[in-house]
């Protein structure tokens, strides 16, 4: 027992999240988006999904949606089709929820991030792909550990250049920004060491003190 801890003769229960196999995880994603798509100016799978890993905990899924797939999910949530993980994580921006799945004794937690704003999608796809320490390092500053270039920075899902707003509208430009070749999501661990070439360069406008633009 951890120190410091008095024994009260009651059984401690720790809940595990059951993980599906890729296979079944990808099977359950893919229906998902088949039936979302129509409803949606881009959608694509993300997270552990995305990076193939063997065991996966929940679905995430990132879409630029049209007002139809507000409707979709909450024709869904009405019927029964699925249910609140947390009524609060029922919004315009996050609608996460549980799915029951045939043949599997456990439902099925889904977190779909909907971005309606489509310049933000390189950021937010790249971020919900993780995984969590790849994804916080290519937001983080050089000096600070992370991967980002020092005159770069990333709020609210866009690329700045002091208050120069980049466009990267795909995965892909932020990796070149950022001097780094394109990273497989496979290969997006949280132990992964990149070979920095040249970032591109970008001419810097300076903030205006009074604008207070990033707080």
């Amino acid at each position: 027992m951890p120190r410091g801890r008095k024994n009260t003769g009651v059984k401690e229960i720790v809940q595990v999240k059951t993980k599906l196999p890729l296979a079944v995880a990808r099977d359950v994603a893919n229906h998902l988006v088949e039936q979302m798509a129509p409803h949606c100016k881009r959608i694509e799978i993300a997270g552990s999904i995305r990076r193939c890993r063997l065991e996966i905990g929940d679905i995430e899924i990132v879409a630029i949606p049209t007002v139809e797939l507000y409707d979709l999910t909450d024709a869904w949530l009405s019927s029964g089709a699925i249910r609140h993980r947390d009524p609060r994580c029922w919004g315009n921006r996050l609608r996460s929820f549980r799915l029951d799945v045939k043949n599997l004794e456990e439902s099925v937690q889904v977190d779909l991030f909907l971005q309606p704003d489509a310049r933000t999608w390189g950021v937010n796809l790249l971020l919900r792909t993780g995984s969590a320490e790849f994804s916080r390092k290519m937001v983080t500053k050089r000096s600070a550990g992370g991967f980002m270039p020092e005159h770069f920075r990333v709020y609210e899902a866009r690329v700045w250049a002091g208050a120069k707003l980049l466009d990267t509208p795909e995965e892909a430009d932020i990796f070149q920004l950022w001097g780094m070749d394109y990273v497989l999501p496979p290969q997006r661990s949280d132990w992964y060491d990149p070979k920095f070439g040249a970032a591109v360069a970008v001419e810097i406008e300076p903030v205006p003190v009074q604008a207070g633009l990033f707080g």
